[in-house]
């Protein structure tokens, strides 16, 4: 979006990509346009906050994504330690059994 100066005149147009190339479109001159331009400056504004907050949500679901599964590992570590000196052993799809008694 942006203005552009012809003949000594400015006039606001909107720029979008149509397929692979730049379309212009006119959207008006004088007060209108500065009004319009001012509501696209706001709603672009608007948008880039969005995107910095859903950005900033990622990020702290990452690091507590991180936290989770460094905790589930250690609780894992901790149950596996506790298991094999209560004298089980973990079979091929994961099942605790109870070792028997050597005669």
């Amino acid at each position: 979006m942006g203005w552009e100066t012809r003949n000594g005149r400015q006039y606001y147009y909107h720029k979008e990509r149509q397929g692979g190339r730049v379309v212009s479109r006119y959207v008006g001159k004088g007060e209108i346009a500065y009004a319009i331009a001012d509501m696209h400056r706001s709603s672009e504004a608007v948008l880039e906050t969005t995107r910095l907050l859903a950005k900033r949500q990622q990020i702290e679901s990452k690091k507590q994504e991180a936290n989770c599964a460094a905790y589930f590992a250690e609780v894992e570590a901790v149950f596996r330690q506790a298991m094999s000196e209560a004298g089980y052993h973990r079979q091929k799809r994961g099942e605790w059994r109870k070792r028997r008694e050597q005669k």
